[in-house]
């Protein structure tokens, strides 16, 4: 009779250790998963922020002095930098321990004013950029909040 207990509780040690591997296993891949998806919503969100802004600076170019727009763009969470300068719309996009850059290349030379969306850190959120065409053919980027 003991050593038909013994054998029970070993046969159910076995079978909790398999339980727990297996259960250890799948929150792996699904934190995993997870942590991916996120990590590329961060990037496409970059990639649709970098398009627009690249679309209407060309506009403006294009359409010269005195044209001028606002559009509503979205900063996501993960952002580290924005830079707007020469002909180099970049935005900075944490993954994990390491970076990625999204960027395009307008038509026109830039300047930027977006002190209120990265001035220090960036903050994620929606903001209004104004993009206007200057006498000298720069396009000016500001933010509503600058």
């Amino acid at each position: 009779m003991k050593g038909q207990r013994g054998q029970v509780m070993v046969e159910y040690i076995a079978l909790m250790a398999i339980a727990l591997l297996v259960l250890s296993i799948m929150l792996s891949v699904a934190t995993n998963l997870l942590f991916g998806s996120a990590s590329q919503r961060g990037i496409d969100a970059a990639k649709r922020t970098v398009e627009t802004i690249r679309e209407k600076v060309d506009f403006i170019y294009i359409h010269g002095h005195p044209s001028r727009t606002q559009t509503r763009v979205t900063i996501p969470n993960n952002i580290n930098n924005i830079t707007l300068r020469d002909r180099l719309i970049r935005l900075r996009v944490d993954v994990g321990d390491y970076y990625t850059d999204v960027y395009e290349i307008t038509k026109a030379n830039l300047t930027a004013n977006i002190s209120g969306i990265c001035g220090g850190g960036c903050s994620p959120g929606n903001y209004i950029l104004i993009i206007e065409s200057t006498e000298a053919g720069v396009v000016s980027i500001t933010s509503n909040d600058s």
